[in-house]
């Protein structure tokens, strides 16, 4: 409690220095201010301190430390990061800077895909550097062999395309670290917009994180809302991983009930109610980001930053007793742990795969997704492997969320057609075959009965039963009927169906496409129904059309 009020605090004081600018300074916004911009800049908070070096560039355009700061400030926001290599290469031709120019320089040329530039920049930071100590988390050396795993990942990309999930669900903030369970019935998110619980700024110039869902109703996703006053808070809540069934949230608090904590969400009904720590030895006083449970519920993974461990965050494993308590986690291994940070493991929804986030292996910059398989007899995983560009990127990639065919995916990513910064992204696999949908239901006359009825023979006589209402009446005049689904695009038929003569029921079972579904009879109108089965769609395979016949005249 005493850590979670000193961090309040310290919010409140940055948001006072921020609102303090903005009522203080005499000047317009527009002329910048220098003392300002550099306080930002050393606080990380690159997102205002953009806003404060543009104006400072636009008066002296020539300052050789205004372009570098401004080229930073682009790298580490999500606006445009290409916007930094003009500041850059201009910074770096004074040789007065410190050499971490290069080292900027690298990073947006890679960014850029620009990759032997970005090798040669990186070369030139060593040169300069000498022996001086680096204080680049990410050394040069690895950066310059990510940059040849890009090269090479890139020749054999993935064969997937994005779908935005559109404005009901996305904003011009920061939206991120999407979860699904295995049907697909609802996503939770985390979102840094500004009508967030509280509006407090966090240090990096962002509004701090809230919890949001959005709920599928038919084949539509429900405009998204904030999951409560429960769990968020104005301080940090951030989704960071969910069972398969759903009914487990993981959730990332830096707030008044934990300090750098995972803690998880248990549903009831439709609603999530207040999280709970999961376990002492998994809620430590070291730094806890995510966390994942298989889908036997018999095995967590999390990560956490502890003096065992490899370097930054790793990923530890706890398994449950017979008993029911969790046991005391170990450190998953070299397998999966590397000397940079792992991070954001979820399993598949069959839970022989885990996918996770790291800056090591074959990374192609940042952080990137990886799958590893479990396997069982030995108790092994298998060598991590990148699961591709372009799901991976010189940027980071922080988490994925397969769906059970494993056709679809759901990510965060920035795109030129988004609304802002990071949206939310459905993902599909191309090379993964298509789930079928089955379109099934009943022939029904004017009076919602099965249109069989009015012609079944008569008991004991050698002609129809009439109609109850209409008063027509067919003596051996069997009805016939046929269904007929036609491909919009070019008119060619897909199939001939014939319903069930005793219940009046069909059952058509179609691929992504369009289609014209037709059905004929000699004692009904024609019906007509164009008919889109969504490539998109993965959970409502099966749709229930009752088809309402109006009789001949």
């Amino acid at each position: 409690m005493l850590r979670s009020f000193i961090f309040f605090l310290l919010i409140l004081q940055a948001c006072s220095l921020f609102s303090q600018r903005r009522r203080n300074i005499e000047e317009p916004i527009e002329q910048g201010n220098e003392r300002y911009a550099r306080e930002l800049f050393k606080m990380q908070n690159f997102r205002e301190a953009l806003d404060e070096f543009l104006p400072l560039i636009r008066q002296d355009s020539l300052n050789p430390q205004y372009n570098y700061c401004l080229g930073v400030c682009y790298l580490n926001t999500n606006l445009d990061k290409l916007k930094a290599i003009p500041f850059l290469e201009f910074a770096s031709k004074d040789n007065a800077l410190e050499p971490d120019v290069w080292y900027e320089l690298g990073r947006a040329y890679q960014y850029a895909y620009r990759f032997e530039e970005a090798i040669d920049a990186f070369r030139k930071y060593m040169m300069l550097q000498g022996t001086r100590r680096d204080k680049f988390y990410i050394p040069p050396s690895r950066q310059i062999e990510m940059c040849r795993n890009a090269m090479e990942i890139m020749l054999t990309p993935v064969d997937v395309a994005f779908f935005n999930l559109g404005p009901q669900i996305n904003s011009a903030f920061p939206d991120f670290n999407p979860f699904v369970p295995a049907d697909e019935s609802f996503v939770i998110y985390t979102s840094k917009r500004d009508v967030n619980t509280g509006r407090l700024i966090d240090f990096d110039g962002y509004y701090t994180s809230d919890v949001y869902m959005t709920v599928r109703k038919d084949s539509l996703w429900g405009k998204a809302k904030n999951i409560g006053g429960v769990i968020n808070s104005e301080l940090i809540e951030e989704t960071v991983g969910i069972s398969s069934d759903g009914n487990t949230v993981f959730l990332y608090i830096d707030n008044f009930d934990g300090f750098n904590d995972i803690i998880w969400l248990q549903r009831k009904g439709r609603s999530f109610p207040k999280g709970t720590f999961i376990n002492p030895d998994i809620n430590s006083n070291s730094l806890e980001t995510s966390g994942a449970i298989s889908p036997d519920r018999e095995t967590i993974i999390f990560a956490s930053e502890r003096n065992e461990g490899y370097g930054g965050t790793d990923l530890y494993m706890s398994k449950k007793s017979p008993s029911g308590e969790w046991m005391p986690s170990e450190i998953i291994g070299t397998t999966i742990n590397t000397e940079y940070n792992e991070d954001f493991p979820i399993f598949s929804h069959d839970g022989k795969s885990l996918y996770f986030t790291s800056q090591g292996h074959k990374s192609m910059g940042g952080f990137d997704i990886f799958r590893t398989d479990w396997d069982k007899e030995n108790n092994t995983w298998s060598e991590p492997v990148n699961i591709g560009y372009p799901l991976n990127t010189p940027e980071d990639n922080m988490t994925i969320c397969m769906s059970q065919t494993g056709r679809f995916a759901y990510l965060a990513a920035r795109r030129p057609e988004g609304f802002g910064d990071l949206d939310l992204y459905k993902v599909v696999f191309n090379d993964v075959a298509p789930p079928f949908t089955i379109i099934k239901g009943s022939l029904l006359d004017k009076d919602s009965a099965n249109i069989y009825t009015a012609f079944m023979p008569v008991s004991g006589q050698n002609q129809m039963s009439p109609n109850r209402e209409s008063n027509m009446f067919m003596s051996g005049d069997e009805l016939s009927v046929s269904i007929n689904v036609y491909k919009t695009e070019t008119g060619d038929i897909f199939g001939r169906y014939k319903p069930n003569k005793m219940t009046g029921s069909y059952i058509i079972v179609l691929p992504p496409g369009n289609y014209n579904l037709v059905v004929n009879s000699n004692k009904f109108n024609t019906y007509s129904e164009n008919i889109t089965v969504s490539q998109l769609n993965s959970h409502n395979t099966h749709i229930v059309k009752n088809i309402l016949l109006q009789p001949l005249e």
